[in-house]
């Protein structure tokens, strides 16, 4: 009995790594991305500043739980790159914000879209009950023990 649950899970991870080196290779194809060469928390400011507006490091700092000479080192980049800039604040001009620019609302607006297109190739073969179960399936993964 174990054997055959100890194939299945082993099988499990071998497929999971080849979705993921998928999602991984999908993401880092288009032009934007090769260019941008922005990590997974550089990513993640991008969104907040998208879906969240105008932010402070200090804010950031607090959300990721990191410190703010990291906060500021991860935005160093993406300023550079042009992907957000510093403003000042309209009520306290001492505080500097950061905030999304064009090139880094078209570089999300890339991402989605090959997300999308990823999405439809590794899962657009399943039927709409198997795509039931396999959200089932990852929201159950992706919750805490």
């Amino acid at each position: 009995m174990y054997h055959d649950e100890d194939l299945n899970f082993k099988k499990l991870e071998e497929l999971s790594l080849l979705v993921l080196r998928k999602f991984t290779m999908a993401y880092t194809t288009p032009p934007e991305a090769k260019e941008a060469r922005v990590s997974n928390s550089q990513y993640l400011i991008l969104e907040i500043l998208r879906n969240e507006g105008k932010k402070s490091s200090t804010e950031l700092a607090q959300f990721f739980k990191i410190t703010l000479p990291a906060v500021t080192n991860l935005s160093k980049k993406l300023v550079d790159g042009g992907y957000i800039e510093r403003i000042h604040s309209e009520s306290d001009r001492r505080l500097i914000l950061l905030q999304i620019t064009q090139k880094g609302l078209h570089f999300l607006n890339v991402i989605d879209k090959t997300g999308e297109d990823i999405i439809k190739k590794l899962w657009g073969n399943l039927s709409s009950e198997e795509v039931k179960q396999l959200n089932s399936i990852f929201q159950k993964a992706l919750e805490e023990k």
